[in-house]
């Protein structure tokens, strides 16, 4: 409740602690209708069915011990009428915390402009935890609203189905004195913002094992105060989801650690009331230093209406200077799907495809500082233009890549990971250095004489603004394509850099999808062009020769370099899918 309606609210105590009482004194003669009763020593027991008629809110305070209240089966309340404005339940404690536990599937119903349940632990020197469970429906303006102001006291809400209004929450949970902030949701919460947690340099975790829907803002909104910090967690199970009007997932931490973790569902509507930060997944800092990592594993889905599924910084004015250096590390795992743009913002970011797929992503935005993109363990098909303001871009072991059009990075290969130019066939050109570790692999295809086209054309590789680096052990994989086959004196410029550096005796040709008639053999040479538009550069040229040795048996692979012939076998290495 807002400081105005608390001091509204003292004016309606007297009458609201005398309604308690009578119901106490009456509570046998009144079992049609939810009450609860005193136990002694702050215990309480809430039995009887809802009543509208004559149900009243229960309000207990706690002067001297803890306040503990149960619920027997059957239980419900609906105060609405008889207690407009008011919490269904409303727990205050100003010393020892506040402990309320549904088991039974009540169903507990608040005013619209109030809550179902309202836990608060507060005043001078209070001490203690605050702890509610609901296994029922819980429904008002806002549904559950726990608040602790006891230093390093904890607030934990564990909620089965929890319901606030367009102008509400489904749940707030708030330590607002260095306590942790834990939220559990296992049916349905929705409201404005369906879960809001706030805390003042405590850590705060959540938790959705079913479904949340922010009706007007977040789904899940966090906010660190802007004085304290502390490190958030966030998961979504597998099979849950989390819905928000802006944003599915929105977190403002100051410093700390924030790390979401999806396996289900996260959507965003088009709402853009919170202009840059709406999005499937946004992550934001009050203060430089913070680090966001954002785990997609199998079965997760992030997508935004507007097009932003993940968005690091930019975030609007509403709460203050906000968008400092911040550092998102993004890793989408194998079964994982994102859906539209990712903007990493300012600090040091890095996005790892681990196995996923980046079919339904438009852009991937590096933003500001030096950022890494990362391919590693499985087939990724991906266009330069998709690819923005990264420094680095490495293609790790198990990672297969087939890049098209232009990149303004560092490439590098390292030992175990693919890299094929273009979309069979096609051209990549690197704006930066390309460094082909031992045991990587490129592989060009042929379908044809023209370089760098898809229709009768063959692979390419541009390192237009740097220089080419083949470390010894690389392989150069070679496959026909579309039934295409070399004839004698066809040749084909397939690495073309400012400069190439190593030895082609060292690399590893694999010729093996690209075998030639009897009597010819393939020759490969480091060229340097004499004129034209590449005037000075050099090439990685393959030629059709006519083999003066012996015919080559069918499965053979050759290692050629400065005109040495040699066995070579090698496993082929396709382009990914």
């Amino acid at each position: 409740m807002n400081s105005e309606k608390l001091t509204n609210f003292g004016a309606k105590l007297a009458t609201t602690t005398a309604l308690v009482s009578l119901a106490f004194a009456y509570g046998a003669r009144t079992a049609r209708a939810g009450v609860c009763t005193a136990g002694g020593g702050g215990v309480y027991n809430c039995s009887g069915a809802a009543n509208p008629g004559t149900d009243v809110a229960q309000y207990f305070s706690g002067a001297s011990n803890a306040v503990t209240l149960t619920t027997s089966p059957g239980f419900g309340i609906d105060p609405t009428i008889n207690s407009p404005g008011q919490s269904a339940i409303w727990v205050q404690n100003g010393k020892y915390g506040i402990s309320i536990t549904d088991n039974n599937a009540s169903v507990i119903t608040g005013a619209s402009n109030s809550r179902g349940i309202f836990a608060n632990n507060t005043g001078s020197g209070a001490t203690g935890d605050v702890t509610v469970t609901t296994n029922g429906d819980v429904s008002g303006g806002t549904g559950i609203q726990a608040l602790n102001n006891a230093v390093g006291g904890n607030v934990t809400v564990t909620a089965n189905n929890a319901y606030g209004t367009t102008s509400g929450s489904g749940i707030i949970n708030e330590a607002r004195a260095g306590g942790m902030s834990t939220t559990t949701v296992n049916g349905t919460v929705e409201g404005r913002t369906a879960v809001r947690t706030s805390s003042d340099g405590g850590d705060t975790s959540i938790t959705v094992n079913g479904s949340v829907n922010g009706l007007g803002n977040y789904g899940v909104g966090v906010r660190a105060d802007v004085n304290n910090g502390g490190d958030q967690t966030i998961t979504v199970a597998s099979g849950a989801s989390v819905t928000g009007n802006t944003t599915g997932i929105d977190t403002v931490a100051n410093g700390g650690t924030a790390t979401i973790t999806v396996s289900g569902t996260v959507t965003a509507g088009n709402g853009a009331s919170f202009g840059p930060s709406a999005a499937g997944i946004h992550t934001d800092r009050f203060t430089p230093g913070g680090v966001s990592n954002i785990i997609l594993n199998s079965g997760a889905n992030v997508s935004a209406g507007s097009g932003v599924a993940i968005s690091n910084g930019t975030y609007s004015s509403n709460y203050g200077t906000v968008n400092v250096d911040t550092t998102a590390n993004v890793t989408v795992n194998a079964g994982a799907t994102v859906t539209g743009a990712v903007n990493l913002g300012d600090g040091t970011d890095s996005f790892t495809f681990n196995g996923g797929s980046a079919a339904a992503i438009t852009t991937i935005d590096g933003g500001n500082g030096t950022d890494a993109l990362t391919f590693t363990n499985g087939s990724v098909n991906i266009s330069g233009s998709q690819v923005t303001n990264f420094e680095t871009v490495t293609i790790g072991s198990g990672g297969n890549v087939s890049f098209n059009g232009s990149v303004t990075s560092d490439v590098t290969v390292e030992n175990g990971g693919t890299l094929s130019a273009g979309n069979s066939p096609g051209l990549m050109s690197i704006i930066g250095n390309l460094d082909l570790d031992a045991s990587s692999t490129t592989l060009f295809e042929i379908a044809g004489l023209t370089p760098g086209v898809e229709i009768g054309g063959h692979d390419v590789i541009d390192v237009s603004a740097g220089t080419a680096t083949l470390a010894a052990g690389a392989a150069i994989d070679i496959d026909f394509f579309a039934g295409f086959v070399a004839g004698l004196g066809d040749t084909f410029d397939v690495l073309v850099a400012d400069d190439i550096i190593g030895d082609l005796n060292t690399l590893n040709f694999d010729f093996t999808g690209a075998l030639l008639g009897s009597g010819f053999a393939w020759s490969s040479e480091l060229f340097t062009y004499a004129g034209g538009a590449n005037v000075g550069r050099e090439t990685l040229r393959l030629t059709v020769v006519a083999d003066a040795g012996a015919v080559p048996e069918p499965s053979s692979m050759f290692l050629l370099g400065a005109g040495m012939f040699g066995l070579w076998r090698f496993r082929r290495r396709r382009k990914a899918a």
